[in-house]
């Protein structure tokens, strides 16, 4: 069961340290992959997309936790904006499942998504944070993936507002840092040039 102090970030990390990990240059897809969450460790099963006429196109994305199996739902990729549901199941009965959006709209304030702050104002930040985990996602997840959802991901990669570089990927103890940059345009259509820093798939720094 979850514990019950739980905040809406224990159940947003998991994911996107497991998209951190993935786009290791070196990463391994036949080595089982785990990531430390307040359940304890949950380990990484299978990548999916379910795909509907008229329908958002639904990741999910299977673990196994202590207390049994469980999945996590995200609309189309995985992103601070975009997460639908946590679940964890025990022998198919459902024990715990939160719901954080409805057809792809927010119930909560995603913490990981809480980043006005670092950027100035006349960047549009949920534009250039939302093109960033898209880029990234397309490019880790198609990594794990059926073959099947390869030419998914090269077409949602191709809709990202911007062209992003991954400057550096390296690990420290436990913790897995990411710097991208890329050429934004600003609210006056003019360009900049940005830097950002993630740790553990959560962006921490920003640099104009």
């Amino acid at each position: 069961m979850f514990p019950d102090v739980m905040s809406s970030m224990n159940f947003e990390k998991p994911a996107l340290h497991f998209l951190a990990l993935i786009l290791a240059e070196d990463f391994n897809p036949v080595v089982s992959l785990s990531v430390p969450s307040e359940l304890g460790d949950l380990e990484f099963k299978a990548v999916d997309v379910k795909q509907e006429r008229g329908k958002i196109p639904l990741l999910l994305i299977g673990f196994e936790a202590k207390e049994g199996r469980g999945e996590i739902s995200y609309f189309g990729h995985i992103s601070p904006f975009k997460l639908y549901y946590f679940e964890l199941n025990n022998s198919g009965e459902c024990l715990e499942k939160f719901i954080f959006s409805e057809a792809g709209k927010p119930l909560v304030r995603f913490a990981s998504a809480d980043l006005r702050h670092l950027f100035p104002d006349d960047l549009d930040m949920k534009i250039i944070v939302g093109s960033l985990y898209l880029w990234r996602s397309c490019i880790g997840l198609s990594k794990i993936c059926d073959s099947s959802l390869v030419k998914y991901f090269s077409k949602m990669k191709s809709v990202s507002r911007y062209q992003w570089n991954m400057d550096d990927h390296h690990f420290e103890n436990n913790d897995v840092y990411e710097k991208w940059s890329a050429v934004v345009i600003d609210k006056q259509g003019e360009e900049r040039n940005i830097s950002i820093v993630l740790e553990n798939g959560i962006v921490k720094t920003v640099d104009i």
